[in-house]
């Protein structure tokens, strides 16, 4: 270390250096030759011997690194950090989210603005087609409402009627959005134009599968009588109308037998009491029993065999008056039928030679009646009924209604220019998105440099 003093008086000041001494200068002094020749000229630098005294050796580097930049860069640099690759990581995978979802969206707002004519839905189905081709499309479908069992679902904007088309079985509902200051309308249209979605992505599904499964909705098919029983094993019968519908063992089957018996009302405002009543019965000269009478009538199950039916009802009435072209059923006698009808699923039907066997099961209806002393007596029921095939009037699939999540529904005035918005954001955060892609991109190959 070396100490240098000027003239002025001032304190003296250290001298640093860490290169030795130019030959022909003395220890603390500088050369400013050398420096000229190494830096350029010091007074055009605004350097001067005064600056050296004030500030040494090292102070005078100092400013020279300073007036060619380097502390500026090195400021710029600690003033504008780089951002962390991993907020690009998070931008990139949220905005793949984003795109993975709204690209249904983005899809539809590409369609045309004219909806794809797809027919009645009757015709679609017979045809072997199916609605996998025009998922998340613009159409137009016909098809039959199931009035009875609409339902509707209420948002903060509007209300949404739930419509199952009949001929989609669970797998084809149509959203009809009406406004809550709409008036009411109890006609519904058959034709439905709007987006088609999965039933399952539609954000009323839950509610209507539970829906469904408490009303336990049924479609009903009617089926030719003899066929059908024939035909149980095969897993497609025959319908009324001349087709055939495929069957599960698990579908219920609704089973209608004409007896031989028939249901007698003997009004109360015409007979004036039960023994009245069943003196008229007896004297017809068949088997018979007689039932708790209802408030209105007396009731009576008789073995007349349908062609006497009509006698029967005539020999009841004679004498009455007030009977003539009279349904009310207080007033005179009336002959009717009594069909038993019974349920039983496909699998469990058989046919026995010229019998229908099922399981009797949790059927109320009466098993039958024998004919025991000139009187009716009620069978008692067993654990599988066996009825004459002769006496089969009809046969109805029954088939429960559930929604299948993999159905569709034509969510009703929902066009692709309604998608314009989402169309919009979906472009904006596909931009937002390569952009952080490309940035990742830079970091790795300088990284990799």
């Amino acid at each position: 270390m070396s100490e240098t003093r000027d003239d002025t008086g001032n304190e003296p000041q250290d001298v640093r250096g860490d290169e030795p001494p130019a030959p022909g200068t003395s220890p603390g002094e500088v050369d400013l030759e050398a420096l000229e020749a190494e830096g350029g000229d010091p007074e055009e630098d605004g350097l001067d011997v005064s600056d050296l005294e004030a500030m040494g050796v090292d102070g005078v580097v100092a400013r020279l690194r300073s007036a060619s930049g380097e502390d500026d860069d090195a400021t710029t640099a600690k003033a504008r950090p780089r951002r962390s690759p991993l907020i690009s990581m998070v931008v990139v995978v949220f905005g793949v989210y984003l795109l993975v979802t709204m690209l249904a969206d983005f899809r539809y707002w590409l369609r045309s603005g004219e909806p794809v004519e797809l027919g009645h839905a009757s015709t679609l189905l017979q045809d072997g087609r199916t609605l996998e081709a025009y998922e998340n499309q613009y159409v137009a479908i016909e098809g039959t409402p199931d009035v009875q069992h609409a339902t509707r679902l209420t948002t903060e904007e509007q209300f949404i009627g739930y419509l199952r088309v009949t001929e989609g079985d669970g797998g084809l509902f149509a959203a009809v959005p009406r406004a809550k200051s709409e008036e009411v309308n109890n006609n519904f249209e058959g034709r439905y134009v709007g987006r088609l979605r999965r039933l399952g992505e539609d954000r009323a599904y839950q509610w209507l599968a539970e829906f469904y499964a408490t009303e336990r909705v049924t479609r009903s098919i009617d089926l030719e009588a003899r066929g059908a029983v024939e035909a149980v094993g095969s897993g497609r019968l025959p319908t009324l109308e001349g087709g055939a519908v495929d069957v599960r063992p698990s579908d219920q089957l609704r089973l209608v037998f004409e007896g031989p018996d028939a249901r007698v009302q003997l009004g109360r405002s015409s007979f004036a009491d039960e023994a009245a009543a069943e003196r008229a019965v007896a004297a017809l000269g068949h088997p018979y029993v007689q039932l708790p009478a209802s408030a209105t009538f007396f009731r009576f199950v008789v073995r007349i065999p349908e062609a006497e039916r009509p006698k029967a009802q005539a020999a009841l009435n004679a004498g009455l008056t007030g009977v003539e072209d009279s349904t009310d059923p207080k007033v005179g006698a009336f002959v009717l039928d009594l069909p038993a009808n019974y349920g039983a699923a496909v699998g469990d039907v058989t046919l026995d030679g010229d019998s229908v066997v099922f399981p009797y099961g949790d059927n109320t209806a009466s098993p039958g009646h024998d004919v025991e002393g000139g009187r009716l007596i009620e069978r008692a029921p067993s654990d599988r009924m066996s009825l004459p095939l002769a006496q089969l009037a009809s046969v109805r699939l029954e088939r429960i209604i559930t929604v299948d999540p993999e159905g569709f529904v034509v969510a009703v005035g929902e066009t692709p220019g309604d998608q314009l918005r989402a169309g919009l954001l979906w472009l904006l955060v596909l931009a937002i998105t390569g952009a952080n892609i490309g940035s990742l991109v830079l970091w790795w190959r300088r990284r990799a440099a």
